[in-house]
């Protein structure tokens, strides 16, 4: 895959989605996207306890539906509202990713 654009090493290592990428277990940007697919609930919880998302209603499922993904809906069964409010001060971002 061909890229427009490629970050620096620093800004790179500083943002989410490296986190992210560290806490998966992963290396590319491939992995990445492999894993997001492979098991699209495990990925989905994995990014919302990373970005520190706090829900009113805590899901029980982060996918309803089928094993297409046209006909899943995010965040699944057992909540009634979107997220409440993300995690603040007790993770905060600091560089040129996040603020």
């Amino acid at each position: 895959m061909t890229y427009a654009w490629h970050p620096s090493g620093d800004y790179l290592d500083h943002s989410n989605v490296a986190r992210l990428m560290r806490t998966l277990g992963v290396t590319t940007a491939d992995e990445l996207r492999a894993r997001s697919v492979a098991d699209i609930g495990a990925f989905w919880d994995a990014v919302v306890r990373d970005l520190g998302i706090e829900f009113r209603t805590p899901y029980s499922r982060v996918v309803e539906g089928g094993r297409s993904t046209s006909s899943m809906r995010p965040w699944g069964a057992g909540r009634r509202q979107r997220p409440a409010r993300p995690r603040s001060s007790t993770r905060r971002r600091t560089g040129p990713c996040g603020g």
